[in-house]
């Protein structure tokens, strides 16, 4: 491993550069982290819903009262993705336009593709290369623009 003082100007410079590169690379990776959660973006799902429901069929109930009286304790994703036999036994979409109910499973689809595609990891890759590269590349610079000076210097004298 090579020494700290043992380093030139340049690699000493480089060094500094890359330390004060990774504090807004760092800062901006944080910033892109998914903030939500599969399971919070199913319970909003599933609540808009159930409340899109409730506004056709509710008897002044709160949200929670009518998703209890209508799905007892199924969970996000059931209630979202209904299984057949529940679908037979009480389909409360029945009387409520298609396209309201169309509307709300695209938005909520898209957001759990984008999810997939920002997931933590891909993320903090992503930072890292965006951090490493511009410095990998700085770096090889410095050794051409070195090579070269080297060579016009050794043949002038």
């Amino acid at each position: 491993m090579i020494s700290l003082s043992k380093l030139n100007g340049w690699q000493r410079l480089w060094v500094l550069s890359a330390i004060v590169w990774a504090i807004p690379v760092i800062a901006f990776t944080v910033i892109a982290l998914p903030t939500k959660t599969e399971s919070e973006i199913y319970m909003q799902w599933a609540n808009e819903k159930v409340d899109l429901f409730r506004k056709y069929h509710g008897q002044n109930e709160t949200l929670i009262e009518y998703r209890r009286r209508l799905y007892g304790n199924a969970t996000d994703k059931e209630i979202v993705h209904p299984a057949a036999d529940r679908l037979r036994q009480f389909d409360p979409s029945t009387a409520v336009p298609e396209s309201e109910i169309d509307a709300i499973d695209k938005k909520y689809e898209s957001r759990l593709a984008q999810l997939e595609r920002q997931s933590p990891v891909r993320t903090a890759f992503g930072g890292f290369l965006i951090w490493a590269l511009p410095l990998i590349a700085i770096y090889l610079v410095g050794i051409g623009v070195h090579w070269v000076y080297v060579g016009f210097r050794s043949r002038s004298t």
